[in-house]
């Protein structure tokens, strides 16, 4: 319930105080309340939360953060990365103009996997 407070404040204790999905159903509500949630810190909380226990069959759902404006997020998608020896690693910077650059070898390789993975 307090995962939902409209204060970022709120949200972000809440969020600590989960530290990590229960089970498969609690992981996609982390999912879930990630792409809805605003503020970068909040968003940080549940990326590293989501970070415990990830597997490597969950790449598609963490490429796409590799562009967020949030440096924790950014760390995470980072971490998640070494998983894999399948895509190029995260170059992490502070500097909100060069995040896309940073990123785009990576979203570039997944844009081609994406191409080639079977349906």
């Amino acid at each position: 319930m307090f995962t939902l407070d409209p204060s970022s404040i709120v949200r972000n204790v809440a969020v600590s105080g989960l530290h990590k999905p229960a089970n498969l159903e609690e992981r996609r509500r982390f999912w879930n309340q990630l792409q809805m949630e605003s503020e970068g810190g909040v968003r940080g909380l549940y990326m590293f939360g989501l970070l415990q226990d990830a597997s490597e069959n969950e790449m598609e759902d963490w490429i796409p953060w590799s562009m967020d404006d949030s440096w924790p997020v950014r760390w995470c998608v980072n971490k998640y990365l070494l998983m894999s020896s399948e895509f190029p690693k995260l170059e992490l910077t502070r500097d909100p103009d060069l995040i896309a650059e940073k990123a785009y070898a990576l979203n570039e390789a997944y844009i081609q996997y994406k191409k080639e993975k079977p349906k």
